[in-house]
């Protein structure tokens, strides 16, 4: 059933209280578009994904719970910290469906083998991966693990809190990408999801400010949370306009690679900070 809905995405009437109210369902939506776990919606009554994304960053943070659980039974049975991290990264990509991941190959192997727009989208569109696809995920993977890894020596609960922050920041970052750009295509995903409204980026950009300040309370340093939001939204603008240039839009592929990148970028702020910090005392 398609729900009829104003210029700006949101169902006739709808206001920010109904969206408020909304959040039960918008994020049994997204549980099921965006995991593997076993959620049921009907279709005839789930909400448009135009509004239920104001629950993507909520993702992030049940993603970064069930890859902390891993890592917090990891270290009490003493595994090495590669270990730890790499049985965490492993839980939380079966947790997705690799469904992130998959974006970043395709977009990689999109944008570097294909030379005009159209041929780009095909790419993208081929089930099959290529060597860029192949290198861009054996790197970005290998570069996770290291920077969970990291985290570690630190103490179990700031790695925690490291881990779980940079997954709901990285859904807030790619949601800007989503928001800013048209979908590159007439058909697909992401034309048929279409966008999220302005109301539904508020409420999850909004959200993700709160957990994030409220993360900051096991023992991560909020000057440092703040450099690793701005370095992750920095990441989000550059892939808007690497986005724009190369194929005018936005698809699923492109929206799941920056929430890659920004998950990396946001963990790679922490620790630069950190380490800038240790370097000024």
């Amino acid at each position: 059933m398609k729900l009829r809905q104003n210029d700006d995405g949101t169902e006739p009437g709808f206001g920010l209280l109904d969206l408020l109210r909304a959040i039960p369902g918008d994020f049994l939506v997204c549980l099921m578009f965006f995991t593997r776990l076993p959620v049921a919606v009907a279709t005839d009554h789930a909400a448009p994904m135009s509004r239920a994304s104001q629950m993507f960053p909520a993702i992030g943070l049940i993603v970064g719970v069930i890859g902390s659980l891993v890592i917090a039974v990891a270290s009490a049975l003493q595994l090495p910290a590669y270990a730890s991290s790499v049985l965490a990264v492993a839980v939380m990509i079966m947790t997705t469906g690799a469904l992130h991941e998959d974006g970043l190959a395709d977009m990689v192997d999109g944008f570097g083998g294909g030379h005009e727009r159209a041929r780009k989208l095909d790419i993208m569109k081929d089930s099959h991966i290529g060597t860029y696809g192949v290198l861009a995920l054996i790197l970005s993977q290998g570069l996770r693990v290291i920077l969970i890894a990291s985290f570690l020596p630190m103490g179990l609960a700031p790695a925690i809190g490291v881990l779980i922050a940079s997954q709901i920041a990285s859904r807030a970052c790619s949601m800007l990408l989503w928001a800013s750009l048209p979908p590159a295509r007439t058909t697909g995903l992401s034309k048929t999801a279409g966008q999220p409204d302005r109301l539904s980026l508020i409420v999850a950009l909004g959200s993700s400010t709160i957990a994030l300040l409220c993360l900051s309370l096991v023992g991560l340093n909020i000057i440092a949370i703040l450099a690793a939001t701005t370095l992750s939204g920095f990441v989000s603008y550059v892939m808007i306009g690497i986005c724009r240039r190369q194929i005018g839009g936005q698809t699923g592929d492109t929206i799941g690679a920056t929430q890659q990148i920004c998950d990396l970028a946001f963990m790679a702020g922490i620790l630069m900070s950190v380490g800038i910090a240790k370097d000024l005392l």
